[in-house]
């Protein structure tokens, strides 16, 4: 009689670091500037965002996330930024490229995170959200994304697709 014995290992490695972190996020933080601008959110509510969207970073606890866009009559759209830390992004591109102002007269934008719920620090990373007023039941936009903008630094970043019809 034989037996078999099995072992599975997972070794992962990161780019992530705070200090890319924040230099990614300054390009985020241009397109946040964009949508407090055109008034769909104050600039209090962008300031949380980038606070916020930073510490879950360097958590490395989001898979992805959305500016989302919505107006009572249309269709909602988004601008995804999925998070990449495996060295493949390479370029970088500058922010902007959306018209903000374009968006139907009585737009709201509004924050959607994905989490990576493999994070080894998923249990601080709820505590945060709840202790910071983040709800728990969102929805992301769903649709065909159309590659946009890629901001990363030495293989750490995201790529941005615009979902639904700009």
């Amino acid at each position: 009689m034989s037996s078999f014995v099995s072992t599975v290992t997972r070794t992962t490695t990161t780019t992530m670091t705070a200090a890319r972190v924040r230099t990614v996020m300054l390009e985020v933080n241009a397109d946040f500037v964009g949508v407090a601008v055109a008034g769909l959110a104050a600039y209090d509510k962008w300031m949380e965002w980038n606070a916020d969207l930073s510490f879950l970073l360097e958590k490395e606890a989001v898979r992805s996330f959305q500016l989302q866009f919505t107006c009572q009559g249309y269709a909602p759209v988004a601008l995804e930024y999925t998070v990449s830390a495996d060295g493949t992004l390479q370029s970088n591109d500058k922010a902007g490229g959306i018209d903000y102002f374009a968006l139907a007269e009585g737009s709201r934008a509004s924050l959607f995170v994905s989490l990576n719920y493999e994070s080894l620090h998923i249990e601080t990373v709820m505590t945060y959200l709840r202790e910071h007023g983040w709800r728990f039941n969102g929805q992301a936009v769903s649709g065909n994304g159309t590659r946009d903008r890629v901001y990363s630094t030495d293989g750490y970043g995201v790529t941005r697709n615009k979902i639904g019809t700009w």
